[in-house]
């Protein structure tokens, strides 16, 4: 126990916590980079699936937030951007999250669709189905504009 506290201790002096989006040494986000999100949620039907977004991936300090949580997966940066989600899900049965490729996943260590799909069940008391499979490993959407990703 005290060789953790230790260990810790040494790790953060020499690894202070950094803001993701400013590499500003003490928080993981720092309140300038909160002020400079810029929120747009859509909700976007195609068929019979709806897809949300909070915000475009693309502006200001959100690539580096997401960046922290998908590539790095820090859960404050993934606590913080779920808190962001505002939205009404009420009118929804279930929650299917769109599956990653199993090499994706490993390069990862995770899931965050299924991260994202899972915090929003509970948080909402909507069922979870993971009904799809990914069979084809397809480019990564990262760098495509919202539309594209749509």
């Amino acid at each position: 126990m005290i060789g953790q506290f230790f260990i810790s201790s040494i790790l953060s002096a020499l690894f202070p916590q950094q803001c993701f989006g400013c590499k500003v040494v003490g928080k993981t986000i720092c309140a300038h980079c909160i002020q400079a999100i810029v929120y747009d949620p859509q909700i976007v039907s195609r068929q019979t699936i709806s897809i949300y977004t909070c915000f475009d991936y693309h502006l200001s300090v959100h690539p580096k937030l997401m960046e922290g949580w998908k590539y790095f997966g820090n859960q404050d940066v993934f606590k913080f951007l779920l808190q962001s989600i505002q939205l009404d899900l009420s009118d929804y049965d279930f929650i299917i999250p769109v599956p990653l490729h199993k090499t994706r996943i490993a390069e990862k260590g995770f899931s965050p669709p299924l991260q994202i799909a899972f915090s929003l069940s509970e948080l909402f008391d909507i069922p979870l189905q993971e009904s799809i499979k990914r069979t084809k490993k397809t480019s990564p959407q990262a760098k495509l504009s919202r539309q594209k990703r749509l």
